[in-house]
């Protein structure tokens, strides 16, 4: 496209320069001897709008949510990325349409309704460029936004993966405790085990026990009767001897 408009003003300059010169051979009116015009061979406007960065900011900040939606708006950059590569190809079609446009511009009168012809040429040519760099710095600007999206996503799987590291960390620290409270569960188990046996072999004994004191309280008693028999007796003697 870029060297169609070149063909074209190159040919529209040469008309010029053959108009100027046929004006000053036959010192033709001032009109035909108009002065060139300078004009910008720059790729175009490059500015961005504004409302449309702030679209696009609105659509990046909303990525963050969950990586299921950053994958539904990565569908959708594709989608208006094919959108754009088909623009392109209607660009081309519009391009070899725009090769057919005679350029034998040389050919004709030295009239102003030939710079006039050669000027909308040129305007024409400057339009369709201008219109392809906007949707040519568009679809650069989609494919940023598209790794941006995929450097986020990237970022995203990383902090789950990480995550899921921490959790598998914090399930097999449970375990761990699990395994050592159900070892001191069992070893209280095993002590209260050892302490009702005890239980039961002290109340065993103390029953023994309790049976051989009946059997010495019973003794004493006995023993406590025979001496008092014995203190009785002894009064008593000593009363006759006396």
């Amino acid at each position: 496209m870029f060297e169609t408009c070149l063909q074209v003003s190159k040919a529209c300059d040469e008309k010029r320069r053959d108009c100027h010169e046929h004006a000053l051979v036959t010192q033709s009116k001032s009109d035909d001897n108009e002065d060139e015009e300078e004009y910008d061979w720059s790729e175009g406007n490059d500015v961005v709008s504004i409302k449309e960065l702030a679209k696009k900011d609105i659509e990046i900040s909303n990525l963050s949510e969950t990586i299921v939606k950053q994958e539904e708006i990565i569908a959708q950059l594709n989608s208006e990325i094919k959108r754009l590569m088909y623009e392109k190809e209607i660009e081309k079609d519009v391009q070899s349409s725009f090769v057919e446009i005679p350029i034998d511009i040389r050919e004709k009168m030295c009239t102003k309704e030939c710079f006039q012809q050669c000027e909308h040429y040129r305007t024409y040519s400057f339009r369709i460029w201008d219109k392809f760099k906007d949707e040519e710095k568009r679809h650069k600007n989609l494919q940023e936004q598209h790794k941006a999206s995929d450097h986020r996503i990237t970022s995203l799987q990383e902090s789950l993966k990480k995550s899921e590291r921490e959790i598998t960390n914090v399930k097999n620290e449970a375990e761990v405790s699990n395994e050592h409270l159900s070892r001191v569960i069992n070893d209280f188990q095993e002590e209260i085990q050892k302490l009702n046996k005890l239980s039961e072999m002290f109340k065993s004994e103390n029953n023994v026990l309790k049976t051989k004191l009946q059997e010495e309280q019973e003794k004493f008693t006995s023993l406590q009767k025979i001496t008092n028999c014995v203190k009785i007796n002894s009064n008593l003697l000593h009363r006759f001897l006396i």
